[in-house]
This record gives C-alpha cells, sequence and structure tokens, in this order.
C-alpha cells in the first residue's frame, strides 16, 4: 500500500481530520484529548455501519484492531489502514514490529509510549487539538505534528558532530575535517550526547526512523543549549536531494514519497531512500553506492559543494 490519505470522521458531538502519510503514524497527547473517541467511532462504523450515525470519509477501509487474536486479524487484513490503541501490549513488542513489517496497510498506533522496536518517522508523530467548535456543538479536531519546534531556524556553525552510526554519513562528515563521532546506534544518540555535551554539536539522525528517540534528544538540546539537530530523512535522501546523478525523476520522488513508497516492501522511508540511491547508482559508472563504505566520489569537491548545498537549506554551515 502507497500513497497519501486524508481521513474524517464525525459524530453528533465531535469530528477529527487528519493525514495519513506512511505505514506507520503515531497519535500521542494526554488523557481526555479525544483518542479513544476516535477510535471507539471507527470502531462503531466498521461493525455498525450507517446505522452507528457515525460518518468516516477515506479511501481505505479504517480498522480498529485489538484483542488476543491481534496476529490472526492482523493476517486478514488488506489495504487498510489499522488503528491500535496504547491498551494493546503487544504494539511494543519485536513480535508486532516483524509481522506488520511484511503487511500493506498503514498503521495508526495511539500511544504515549516509546516504541523502540519501530522505524516512526520524527514527522509522523502527532496529537489532537480543537480546531473550534461549530454552532451546532460540534467540536473539531484536528491533528497536528507533536515536534513543531523542529521546525524553528537554527544557524549553526557546529565544533563537533555526532551521528547515529559509522557508516557512510559519519564518513562524509568525518572527512570535512570536523571532530565526528559515532553514537553506535540511533538508540544510543541521547546517552552520547550526555558526555559530549560542551562543545557547538550537531546531531544528525536519519529522520524517518528516529521518532522513537526524538523525544528524549529533543529534551536534551534543550537542556544543553550547545546542540543543534538536523534530522533529515536519510543521509541517502541527502545524496539524492543533492542531484549528483542528474535523473530528474529523483525530484520528482523526494517532492511525494509516499506515492511510490511500498509499505510492504519498505518498512521505513529510510530503507526506500538507501535502495533507490544504491539501485540508481549502479546503472553510473564509478558511482555506486554502498552505505557501510562511503564511495571516494561523493567526496569530490564538485560533488562536495552539491551535498553541502543541501545541508546548508537548513542553516547549518560545515
Amino acid at each position: 500500500m502507497k500513497g497519501t490519505y486524508t481521513i474524517t470522521v464525525q459524530s453528533e458531538a465531535v469530528q477529527y481530520d487528519f493525514t495519513i502519510r506512511r505505514n506507520i503514524t503515531i497519535i500521542k497527547g494526554d488523557s481526555a484529548t479525544g483518542k479513544s473517541t476516535l477510535l471507539n467511532l471507527l470502531d462503531e462504523y466498521y461493525r455498525i455501519g450507517a446505522d452507528s450515525n457515525v460518518f468516516v470519509k477515506c479511501e481505505r477501509p479504517c480498522i480498529v484492531l485489538s484483542g488476543l487474536d491481534w496476529k490472526r486479524d492482523i493476517a486478514n487484513i488488506q489495504d487498510s489502514i489499522v488503528f491500535i490503541e496504547e491498551g494493546s501490549r503487544f504494539i511494543v513488542t519485536r513480535e508486532f514490529a516483524a509481522i506488520i513489517s511484511n503487511t500493506n496497510n498503514y498503521y495508526v498506533l495511539v500511544t504515549r509510549e516509546r516504541l523502540a522496536t519501530l522505524p516512526y518517522s520524527v514527522k509522523e508523530v502527532y496529537k489532537f487539538v480543537v480546531s473550534e467548535v461549530t454552532e451546532t456543538g460540534v467540536t473539531c479536531n484536528r491533528a497536528v505534528w507533536a515536534y513543531k519546534e523542529l521546525l524553528e531556524e537554527v544557524t549553526v556553525c557546529p565544533e563537533k558532530i555526532i551521528t547515529e552510526d559509522s557508516k557512510a554519513g559519519f564518513q562524509f562528515f568525518k572527512a570535512l575535517g570536523k571532530e565526528c563521532i559515532p553514537a553506535g546506534g540511533k538508540s544510543n544518540v541521547s546517552a552520547c550526547m550526555m558526555k559530549e555535551n560542551e562543545a557547538i554539536t550537531l546531531v544528525i539522525a536519519d529522520g524517518a526512523a528516529f521518532g522513537p528517540e526524538v523525544e528524549e534528544v529533543l529534551a536534551l538540546s534543550k537542556r544543553y543549549p550547545n546542540y543543534s539537530l538536523y534530522l533529515p530523512e536519510s543521509f541517502e535522501w541527502i545524496l539524492l536531494k543533492a542531484n549528483l546523478l542528474e535523473e530528474e525523476f529523483v525530484m520528482d520522488i523526494l517532492l511525494n514519497p509516499s506515492d511510490y513508497i511500498e509499505s510492504k516492501e519498505f518498512f521505513s522511508w529510510e530503507r526506500f531512500f538507501t535502495n533507490c540511491l544504491t539501485e540508481l547508482s549502479k546503472s553510473k559508472a564509478g558511482w555506486m553506492y554502498v552505505k557501510k563504505k562511503l564511495n571516494p566520489i561523493y567526496l569530490e569537491e564538485e560533488n562536495k559543494k552539491k551535498i553541502l548545498h543541501v545541508i546548508q537549506e537548513a542553516g547549518i554551515t560545515l
């Protein structure tokens, strides 16, 4: 399943409007913010239909999943948007992650927990806010991005860089002459920040799968003002956006990735961008991209300038 889906759910008292763009979406928020009401309305509509007095508009079926038979139920759901509430403890397990990675559904997880086993994007974590109350008393809830502070303009020339790992991205940034420290995995980034909290430091991570870590990392960046965050989709996304291989169709993909990324094939957009760059570079003599070891051609002066231009658009000087 791929594409972007707008969902409207309405009863006599409340209305919800939100858009789903990826295979995993998180809806968080405190108690009494309308999360459970949304799931109850969707469940009523799915079981009873129009007799429920609930209106649901979406191009795909919206199904609420819960209970001990969740594995069997998932196996029988195809091309749907599956909603799961936080009381369903199975969502924190590796088994759940493994099972949904091989399905062609989108999943909306209503939870306040950090789901470390799932590679969800920092851009797909939302909370509901009341946008208006109509004259007829309908409360209209709109989903807003939970981490709007990441949109704040940042102008930084870091003395030090922390990266997720020691692969191609780390190798590129290290080659710029900056002190560069690999965290040894996205779950280690916050611990690395705690150790390295004196110099002006830029934290770079793959935003497409960094959702489980972003809250703690954001908190540390507020605690230590010497930190700045740069969370592009992935390093491969940066290289694709730099258009080093001069393929215009790649620019079309980057404008609307949802239209091209099949959820059953790519569990996260980071994997898609890696595959896209790897496959595309195979057909270009000398350009072969390997994630574990950066091809020196990407460090040639002209290519390096193009890559840095993409990064500079985020206010970062390297």
